[in-house]
């Protein structure tokens, strides 16, 4: 798959044109050297910060119309300008423009690029590749290359691209736009090592604007060189002030080294000429987080509540704080609203609150829980989830003293998983606390035919014989458990029914 440039225009033969060079009115202008620059659409769109909840993992990444694969089609304005004359003549002689970063074309080589635009301009790129293909020998100059490699480009054929790019900056290392094209090239693909390389050089022969540095911090972030990426952010943002995309890189560096004071901050600026952007507050909210000020994260998470923009994230990440403050009910306010504004995401969260909750004697809380769980995730748990649902609501039953609620629980788990021996186990001690011998006595030795918890399901149904005096029936059971998994305990538990059993 590849990544869309931020060095791309929207797919037109206009497009196509300037990325070849060929349609800059500035010619032979220091200050407009790179016609086919392009501009820089939403690069990086979100931070995040390290693996802490709540914390959707976002890195910052570049974005812009990308080429399509079907041509758009001229109007007739666009096609009457590329008909022109004048308009010809001034694209075929921008190639002679720039000597110092620009090689030079002869006669012929003009002639030839003539007809390649020509075959673009009709919308006819195969034919424009089979022109200039043919004139990109070995001695022909770096610009037909570059511009074979920008018509393989507009076919999304980026290895074509690439290899025509490199034998371009070959035949002239100063040919800047070559050295882009070739930089944006890699990035499309995703090879951000690759990137790296050619944008340098780009900077090295004075290209050295704010798209390409924040592009160059974009790869530099990629590949987890984040003071580098640091520095080509700054660099940046001092050339474009006013763009808040390289701000947002800027922040992205100061997670990344865990400046987190430095990122909240920039966040603070970033916040102030978007106070509407969610994403921004959700940001800020991290970094307070990791600097250990978690009811400042949870303004910062109920602003974004307010601006009706919360995630399934971001309500997590706010019912955590509260959890860990000890307000329960605003935890479970947050959990629920998180299952309820995204009826895809995962309920893990929710259940690993309510445990939490019941741990900590939380215990109307978690049933308040467990309740929008059902109400909001009835149908979507997997069996596992089911599982461990059931067995909260099963401590929730037994802690508040509910007996047919924790017997109803219990056999829906047997129902579940007929080899659940934990819950046999458990539903056997339920009966032989309701003095029914022998539906306690019949799901421990179920229990005790599923290999995992014969030793477990022998003692308990053993200490149950003890219970009513029959000291002798539950010797065998209490030495096969212990032969299965031997412990002082159980050994100790053995001895004084053998002494017992001997003095009836």
């Amino acid at each position: 798959m590849s990544i869309r440039s931020p060095f791309a225009r929207a797919a037109s033969v206009g497009v196509v044109l300037a990325l070849a060079g060929c349609a800059s009115p500035h010619a032979g202008d220091p200050a407009a050297v790179e016609p086919a620059a392009g501009r820089v659409a939403d690069v990086p769109a979100d931070v995040s910060s390290a693996e802490s909840a709540p914390s959707p993992d976002r890195q910052p990444v570049a974005t812009a119309q990308q080429p399509s694969r079907t041509r758009r089609v001229l109007s007739a304005a666009e096609r009457a300008v590329l008909d022109d004359p004048t308009f010809k003549r001034r694209l075929v002689e921008s190639y002679i423009a720039e000597t110092e970063i620009e090689p030079g074309v002869d006669v012929e080589e003009r002639e030839l690029i003539g007809k390649a635009i020509e075959a673009i301009s009709a919308e006819k790129l195969d034919e424009a590749v089979k022109i200039l293909t043919a004139a990109a020998t070995e001695e022909a100059s770096a610009s037909v290359d570059f511009m074979l490699a920008t018509v393989h480009a507009q076919r999304d054929d980026l290895d074509a691209a690439i290899r025509a790019s490199e034998r371009a900056v070959q035949k002239y290392p100063k040919f800047r736009r070559a050295w882009r094209g070739l930089a944006d090239m890699h990035y499309r693909r995703g090879d951000f090592d690759k990137a790296r390389k050619p944008l340098t050089r780009v900077i090295e022969l004075g290209g050295g604007d704010a798209v390409t540095y924040g592009i160059l911090g974009v790869v530099h972030a990629k590949r987890g060189d984040d003071i580098a990426a640091e520095s080509a952010f700054r660099r940046a943002n001092l050339l474009a002030p006013d763009d808040l995309n390289w701000k947002r890189g800027l922040a992205e560096s100061f997670f990344k080294q865990e400046r987190f004071a430095d990122a909240a901050a920039l966040f603070s600026s970033l916040i102030r000429e978007q106070p509407d952007n969610a994403e921004l507050w959700i940001a800020q909210g991290r970094a307070y987080g990791a600097m250990n000020q978690p009811m400042k994260a949870a303004q910062n998470f109920e602003v974004v509540d307010g601006l009706g923009k919360s995630t399934s994230e971001s309500l997590n990440g706010l019912g955590v704080i509260y959890a860990n403050e000890g307000l329960y009910d605003l935890a479970v306010g947050a959990y629920v609203r998180a299952l309820e504004v995204d009826a895809k995401a995962s309920p893990d969260r929710a259940i690993l609150a309510a445990d939490y909750l019941g741990r900590n004697g939380a215990l109307d809380s978690m049933r308040t829980l467990l309740d929008g769980l059902a109400k909001h995730r009835a149908d979507g748990l997997d069996q596992k989830q089911q599982q461990t649902v059931l067995r909260l609501r099963q401590r929730l039953a037994a802690a508040q003293g509910e007996g047919a609620e924790q017997r109803a629980v219990l056999e829906s788990l047997v129902e579940l998983d007929p080899t659940d021996g934990q819950a046999l186990i458990d539903l056997a001690r339920y009966w032989a606390d309701q003095q029914d011998t022998a539906r306690a006595i019949l799901h421990f030795e179920r229990a005790a035919n599923i290999d995992a918890f014969e030793a477990k399901a022998k003692l308990r149904h053993a200490e149950l014989l003890v219970r009513d005096g029959k000291f002798a029936e539950a010797l065998p059971l209490i030495r096969r458990a212990h032969t299965l998994d031997p412990r002082d305990a159980v050994r100790d538990f053995m001895k004084q029914v053998e002494r017992a059993a001997q003095i009836r």
